[in-house]
């Protein structure tokens, strides 16, 4: 396994934050992949990693916030980076730790953020989505 981290998008120009964050590759029993949209663009369930958490412990709490999904069984994928323009906190350069998870309820009535939508993708729905690219490829290395 190579040491190397894909790095995505544009470094800003401007200064930019490092953004530990974790996400999760989730597909329910049709193969379809779990996905939140915010506006007009689709996501993996994830985010920031919490001072004293790690990233396990991360993204279960993010699948359940944003989704209402309960998840285990967790695998890594690997990591990957994506400079990002945060509204609240600037430029950004989120440091993402990917993981396959298993989902074992959704209820979509709890713990879904009020900008979030959840949407269920193909995999293929999802590459040609907006979404971000280090998602992207943490999706091709899951389906690998």
């Amino acid at each position: 396994m190579s040491d190397d981290i894909p790095q995505f998008g544009t470094k800003p120009e401007k200064e930019y934050k490092d953004r530990l964050s974790a996400y999760a590759v989730v597909f329910n029993d049709d193969g379809k992949l779990l996905t939140l949209i915010v506006g007009t663009t689709f996501h993996l369930p994830g985010g920031g990693i919490d001072l004293g958490e790690d990233p396990q412990e991360a993204v279960v709490r993010e699948a359940q916030e944003e989704a209402g999904c309960k998840i285990t069984d967790l695998q890594y994928i690997g990591k990957a980076n994506q400079f990002f323009l945060n509204t609240d906190m600037g430029p950004l350069n989120k440091l993402g730790i990917f993981f396959k998870a298993r989902m074992i309820h959704i209820d979509s009535t709890k713990g879904v953020e009020a900008d979030h939508k959840i949407s269920w993708l193909t995999p293929e729905e999802f590459f040609y989505s907006s979404s971000s690219e280090f998602q992207k490829w943490a999706l091709k290395k899951a389906l690998e």
